[in-house]
C-alpha cells in the first residue's frame, strides 16, 4: 500500500507486475522496497539492487585505486553518497576493499599502511555518526598513500587520522 501511495502522490505509473516483483524480492522490507522502487523509476525497469551494490562497490574500489590526486575525491564523492543513500552494506564494502589491497601487487610498506587505514577506518566508521566524513577520509588516505613515493613524509598525517 505504501508503494501505491507514493506512486499516486508522485504521479508515477509502474505496472502492477513490477510492483509485485519489488515487494516479493524485497521480502516486505520497506527500505529495500523503496530503493528498488527508485531504481525502477529511474531505469524504467526492475533492477535487482544486490547486483547493483556489488557492481557499485567493485567499480568504486577500482576508481579509488586508479585515482592519482587528492582532488579525485570530488569525483568519488558521488559514489560515496550513493552508497550511503542506498544503504549499501558497508561491512561488505570494507571486506572487499581490504581483500582487494591484500591481493594486489604494490610496495609492501604501502600495502601495510593502506590495510591499517582500512582496518582503523572500519572500526571508526561503525562507531561514528558522521559516515560520509569517515568514508571520504578513508578514500583520501588511500589515494594519498598510493600516490606518494616518500612514505615517511605522510606517515604522521595518516597516523593522525
Amino acid at each position: 500500500m505504501i508503494l501505491y501511495s507514493i506512486l499516486e502522490k508522485e504521479n508515477i505509473t509502474i505496472s502492477d507486475s513490477q510492483i509485485n516483483k519489488i515487494i516479493n524480492i524485497s521480502e516486505n522490507n520497506l527500505s529495500t522496497c523503496l530503493v528498488m522502487l527508485e531504481y525502477t523509476i529511474h531505469a524504467k525497469k526492475y533492477v535487482k539492487p544486490i547486483n547493483l551494490y556489488n557492481q557499485l562497490i567493485d567499480k568504486f574500489i577500482l576508481d579509488i585505486y586508479n585515482s592519482t590526486q587528492i582532488t579525485d575525491i570530488l569525483n568519488l564523492r558521488d559514489t560515496i553518497h550513493l552508497m550511503l543513500l542506498y544503504e549499501v552494506n558497508i561491512t561488505i564494502f570494507f571486506k572487499k576493499l581490504f581483500d582487494y589491497y591484500v591481493n594486489i601487487d604494490i610496495e609492501s610498506r604501502k600495502k601495510i599502511m593502506i590495510l591499517n587505514v582500512i582496518a582503523n577506518n572500519n572500526h571508526t566508521f561503525h562507531l561514528a555518526s558522521k559516515k560520509l566524513y569517515h568514508l571520504e577520509c578513508l578514500v583520501t588516505n588511500i589515494i594519498l598513500i598510493n600516490n606518494t613515493e616518500e612514505l615517511n613524509s605522510i606517515e604522521n598525517v595518516i597516523n593522525f587520522y
